[in-house]
C-alpha cells in the first residue's frame, strides 16, 4: 500500500459504526433518565500488513452535547495517528461543528448525528420506548434529500418482523423478513433484492437454532444492535452492508435477548436455489465484563445490559470500534478534556506460533490479557504495565496457561484496563 493511500485511508477510516447513538427519549427530564445512556466516545483502531508498507492507525472521536439537551451533538472533536512500520506518519486533532437537531412529537422523536463521511448525516426515528422506526441517511442535516433510507416493523411484542432498506438514487430496494417461532425467538430470515418494487428476488437466507437454556441476565441484544448504522450506506451492494475498504462484512449480530443461541447457518441464493455456505455457532458467551461473540463476520462485546461495547473485523487488515457511553444524568460535559489514546496492533496475524502485540497508550496503567477460545473458555490471562508516550511490546504465545501449544483456530485476546476494553481476533494455524 502506497503512503498516499494510507493517508487517503485514514480520511475516511472510522466511518463505519461511529454514528452508533443510543435514541432514546428525553421528551422531559421528568422521566427517569438514570438508566439512558448516550455515546461519549468512538475509538477505531486499524492495521495493514502484507502488502506494501504495514501500519496501522488509530482515531478517537468524542461527542460534545449541548448543555440544555444533552442528548443533542454540537460539535465533535477527532485526534489520532498512522504509523508505517515504527514511524508516525500523520497525526490530527481537529473539532468539527455540527447543526443536528431533536424533533419531539406524540409518540416518536427524530434526532440527528453526524457519520464523518463526506459530511453525511443520520436521522433515526425512534418510538418513546426507545426502538428504531426508521434510519435514514443525507447530506444535509436541515433538508434532507435521503440517499439510504431503512424502514423497520415490529411486531406486538416489539420484534423485528421486516427491515425494508431503498437505496434512492437507483431505487434499488432490499427486504429482509424475519420468521419467529412460538417464543418470539428468530428462527429465520429472507433477504430478498427488487429494482421495481413489485419482482423480488431471494438473496441471502440466515437460520437459527437454540440450546434451550435461558440467558443468565436479561438483555436487550435485539433492540440495542439497530443502534449500529447501516454501512450498506457506504457501499451499495447487499441488504446489511459490507465495509468499503477491506470487503468485510460490518452487518449488526443478532443475539436473541431472553435464549441461548445453538448453531446459525448461512445460505447464498445461486441458480434459482439456496446453497448453504456457512455452519457453526457465535462462540457467545457472558463473562465478566459482559457478553462476547464471534461470527464469519467479526468479534463482538455487549456490557451486561446488551449494549455494544466493541467490534473487531474478522480479516487481517480491518477495523476494530470501541464504544464509550455515558448516562446523561448530572454529568457536565468538559470539551477541554482528552480522553486517552490507546490502540493495540497484532502481527502476524495468522499466528504461526508467535504474535507480538503493540501496545501505545498515553499513560500508565495494567493491563490484564485474556485469551479465549472460539467457546468461550479461557485458556491463560497475562498482565503486564504500558509506558506512556511509547510502545509497550509483548509476544503472545500460542500456548495455554500450562505452555502446551494451543491446536489451530480462533482465538479472542480481551485486553482490559482501568479505562479500555478491546478485543482482537487471532487464528493460530500453524
Amino acid at each position: 500500500m502506497k503512503v498516499k493511500a494510507i493517508i487517503d485511508f485514514q480520511k475516511h477510516v472510522g466511518t463505519l459504526f461511529l454514528t452508533v447513538l443510543l435514541l432514546l427519549p428525553i421528551g422531559a427530564y421528568a422521566q427517569n433518565i438514570s438508566t439512558i445512556k448516550r455515546l461519549q466516545q468512538v475509538h477505531s483502531y486499524w492495521s495493514y500488513f502484507g502488502t506494501g508498507p504495514d501500519g496501522y492507525g488509530a482515531d478517537t472521536y468524542r461527542f460534545l452535547y449541548d448543555s440544555n439537551n444533552r442528548f443533542q451533538i454540537n460539535s465533535y472533536r477527532s485526534y489520532g495517528y498512522i504509523y508505517q512500520y515504527d514511524s508516525l506518519l500523520y497525526s490530527w486533532d481537529q473539532t468539527f461543528d455540527f447543526a443536528g437537531y431533536t424533533q419531539f412529537n406524540a409518540d416518536h422523536f427524530i434526532y440527528t448525528t453526524p457519520t464523518m463521511s463526506g459530511q453525511s448525516v443520520r436521522t433515526c426515528v425512534v418510538s418513546n420506548d426507545g426502538y428504531i422506526l426508521e434510519d435514514n441517511y443525507s447530506y444535509s442535516p436541515a433538508l434532507p434529500a435521503y440517499i439510504v433510507t431503512n424502514k423497520y416493523e415490529y411486531n406486538a411484542n416489539m420484534r423485528l418482523v421486516q427491515k425494508l432498506r431503498t437505496y434512492l438514487p437507483q431505487n434499488i430496494q432490499w427486504k429482509t423478513i424475519c420468521i419467529l417461532d412460538s417464543l418470539d425467538r428468530r428462527i429465520e430470515e429472507i433477504s430478498y433484492k427488487s429494482v421495481d418494487s413489485i419482482n423480488w428476488v431471494p438473496s441471502q437466507k440466515i437460520q437459527y437454532s437454540y440450546t434451550g437454556e435461558q440467558s443468565p441476565t436479561p438483555c436487550e441484544f435485539e433492540k440495542c444492535n439497530l443502534y449500529l448504522p447501516d454501512c450498506s450506506f457506504y457501499y451499495n451492494s447487499g441488504n446489511w452492508g459490507q465495509d468499503i475498504y477491506f470487503l468485510n462484512y460490518a452487518q449488526s449480530l443478532y443475539i436473541c435477548d431472553n435464549w441461548s443461541m445453538g448453531d446459525i447457518t448461512l445460505y447464498d441464493y445461486y441458480n434459482q436455489e439456496w446453497a448453504q455456505y456457512w455452519e457453526g455457532t457465535t462462540g457467545f458467551y457472558h463473562g465478566a465484563n459482559g457478553y462476547y461473540a464471534s461470527f464469519p463476520y467479526g468479534a463482538y462485546v455487549w456490557d451486561h445490559s446488551g449494549m455494544p461495547i466493541s467490534i473487531s473485523g474478522a480479516e487481517e487488515g480491518t477495523n476494530t470500534y470501541e464504544y464509550i457511553f455515558t448516562a446523561p444524568s448530572g454529568l457536565e460535559d468538559n470539551h477541554e478534556s482528552v480522553p486517552s489514546a490507546f490502540s493495540i496492533a497484532a502481527y502476524p496475524n495468522p499466528n504461526r506460533g508467535e504474535t507480538q502485540l503493540v501496545i501505545n497508550s498515553d499513560k500508565h496503567e495494567q493491563l490484564r490479557i485474556c485469551t479465549y477460545n472460539i467457546r468461550g473458555q479461557k485458556v491463560k490471562e497475562e498482565t503486564l504495565s504500558t509506558t506512556p508516550s511509547a510502545s509497550t511490546t509483548v509476544q503472545w504465545q500460542a500456548t495455554d496457561m500450562q505452555n502446551k501449544p494451543l491446536p489451530n483456530g480462533v482465538y479472542l485476546l480481551s485486553i482490559i484496563s482501568g479505562s479500555h476494553r478491546e478485543v482482537k481476533r487471532i487464528t493460530v494455524a500453524k
